[in-house]
C-alpha cells in the first residue's frame, strides 16, 4: 500500500498532504515547505527506488503545532530531524540529545502549549497536557498494563477529542458534542475497529482536524501483520488533492512497473544472445 501523510492547518484553507513522492501543501510555514522542496522529507534518490514512485517519504511523523508557529518532522530512512526555529527549547532539546530516541511528537492546544513526545524503547514519554488529559493519562496508567511502554503518540483533535496510539490497540476519547450525534462519522469509523479483543491499532501518522471533528485521517493496522485499513473524512480541497496525488502515484507506479518489464525482457533477449554466441 502507498504511503500517505496528511497534516491538517489553521482552516480548510491550510493543509499538506503527500502520496506517492509528491506533497501538495497550501498555506504551511514556510521553514517547513523549504525543507520539502529541497528533499528532505522524501527518500535518498538512489537506483533501488527509482521505480518505487509510491513509496514517500519514509516520514515517520509531522507534526505542527494550532497556531502553525511550529513544527516538527523525522524522515526514518536518513535518520534526520527537521523542526522550526522556534520550537520550545524542552522539544529540542529531546530531538538533539545525543542518544536521542524521539518517536513521535504531537501537539494540542497552543495556548496551554499543549504538547507529547514518545520515544523508541523506552517506557518514559515526556509532556505538557491540559487537565482532562492528564488525568485519563494516570488512569490509563493505572489500568492498562506498561500504558507508558505501549504509548506510540496522543493524536489531539479538536475539543476534547483524541486517541492514545498504543504498539497494542488504541483508547479513542469524544467529547459530548460527538457523542451526542449518532451520525458522526469519527466515533462511525473507530467503532469499525474497536472492542476488548480487537486486533486493531491506531498508528501514530494518523490525524484529527484541529478545528473540526468531523474531519480525520485514520490509519488502523492488524496486530502481527503489515495489513493496514484508511478511513478518511477530509475537507473538499483537501480530499481532492488526495485523488489527484493518488492518481499520479498510480500512473508513475504502472510506468515503473512497465520500464521495469522491458527491461527485464531486455536482459532475457540479452541473455539468450549471449548464450547463442558462447555456444
Amino acid at each position: 500500500m502507498e504511503n500517505m501523510l496528511v497534516v491538517f492547518g489553521l482552516s480548510s484553507e491550510s493543509y499538506l498532504v503527500g502520496c506517492g513522492r509528491r506533497f501538495s501543501w497550501k498555506n504551511f510555514p514556510q521553514s517547513l515547505t523549504e525543507i520539502i522542496q529541497s528533499g528532505g522529507l522524501t527518500m535518498p534518490n538512489t537506483a533501488w527506488i527509482i521505480d518505487q514512485p509510491f513509496r514517500i517519504t519514509t516520514i515517520c511523523f509531522l507534526s505542527v503545532t494550532r497556531d502553525m508557529e511550529n513544527w516538527v518532522a523525522y524522515n526514518r530512512m536518513t535518520a534526520k530531524r527537521y523542526f522550526s526555529p522556534g520550537l520550545e527549547p524542552g522539544i529540542r532539546d529531546q530531538l538533539l540529545g545525543i542518544q536521542s530516541n524521539v518517536k513521535h511528537v504531537s501537539f494540542g492546544d497552543a495556548d496551554f502549549g499543549e504538547f507529547v513526545v514518545t520515544r523508541y524503547y523506552s517506557s518514559a514519554w515526556y509532556g505538557r497536557l491540559r487537565s482532562p488529559l492528564l488525568a485519563e493519562s494516570k488512569t490509563l496508567q493505572r489500568d492498562r498494563p506498561n500504558f507508558d511502554g505501549h504509548l506510540e503518540a496522543i493524536i489531539i483533535g479538536q475539543g476534547e477529542n483524541h486517541i492514545y496510539a498504543l504498539t497494542n490497540g488504541f483508547v479513542a476519547y469524544f467529547d459530548d458534542a460527538v457523542d451526542a450525534d449518532p451520525d458522526h462519522p469519527l466515533p462511525k469509523i473507530v467503532n469499525e475497529f474497536a472492542g476488548d479483543n480487537s486486533p486493531w491499532r491506531i498508528l501514530p501518522d494518523s490525524a484529527l482536524c484541529p478545528w473540526d471533528s468531523h474531519y480525520f485521517f485514520l490509519n488502523f493496522q492488524q496486530a502481527g501483520s503489515n495489513i493496514i485499513q484508511r478511513r478518511w473524512n477530509l475537507p473538499a480541497e483537501m480530499g481532492e488533492k488526495v485523488q489527484e496525488l493518488r492518481a499520479i502515484m498510480e500512473a508513475e507506479r504502472n510506468g515503473g512497473l512497465i520500464a521495469a518489464q522491458n527491461r527485464f525482457a531486455l536482459a532475457m533477449m540479452t541473455g539468450q544472445a549471449l548464450m547463442h554466441l558462447s555456444r
